[in-house]
């Protein structure tokens, strides 16, 4: 018989790991444009690439111990599901990227969930009492 921690762990994992890709593609997207570019925003530029390697890493952190950070998978879930209702409020404004923002961003939060309720990552609150 299949434990079912272990097709759990392996859904939420492939989820995460997927995730973790993408922040890291992402980051590797904008680094040229940062490194070559200058801009009025190139702070926040910067801020964000760096937020690329954050969530790459976070992500990595859950797939990997998914019920042993209690607060992380909801700080993460809670940020991208801010971003995308803040990017869905911003779409028709001068920011183009806002619609592509809010999708990536919506999609990543739902992926987010699932892969949290198939790890039942809520478990690492238990662990941490």
């Amino acid at each position: 018989m299949i434990d079912p921690r272990s097709w759990r762990d392996r859904v939420a994992r492939s989820i995460l790991l997927l995730a973790a890709l993408g922040a890291l593609i992402s980051f590797l997207a904008s680094l040229p444009e940062i490194v070559t570019g200058f801009s009025n925003a190139q702070v926040v530029d910067i801020w964000r690439l760096y937020g690329f390697v954050v969530f790459t890493g976070l992500f990595g952190l859950l797939a990997f111990r998914p019920r042993h950070y209690p607060g992380l998978w909801e700080l993460t879930i809670g940020h991208k599901i801010a971003v995308a209702l803040t990017a869905a409020l911003l779409i028709g404004s001068p920011d183009a990227s806002a619609g592509a923002v809010a999708l990536i961003d919506g999609v990543l939060a739902g992926m987010l969930v699932l892969a949290y309720l198939v790890a039942q990552g809520y478990r690492a609150w238990a662990q941490a009492r």
